[in-house]
């Protein structure tokens, strides 16, 4: 399978964004994923905070009324915090 770099670059950059989200609410975020996730051309990727267990998604290819990323710790500030 041939791996797109475009599609891994961006699916770096949408996590990257995530991160930075997470991080300015109080969160320390693990991304729970596949070693090789990003050559499978994997278009979801899944965080949690290790102290309120808040979660993060991205989607790189979201359904037409869907969101590149989601979810409580991005929204909500990090109870630990």
């Amino acid at each position: 399978m041939k791996t797109n770099l475009l599609s891994v670059a961006f699916m770096q950059h949408v996590m990257t964004m995530a991160s930075e989200s997470s991080l300015n609410r109080g969160h320390d975020m693990v991304w729970i994923t596949a070693p090789d996730a990003l050559q499978l051309s994997i278009t979801t990727n899944l965080a949690r905070c290790k102290n309120c267990d808040a979660w993060v998604q991205v989607d790189t290819k979201p359904a037409p009324n869907g969101i590149l990323i989601g979810g409580p710790a991005v929204a909500l500030d990090c109870y630990e915090r």
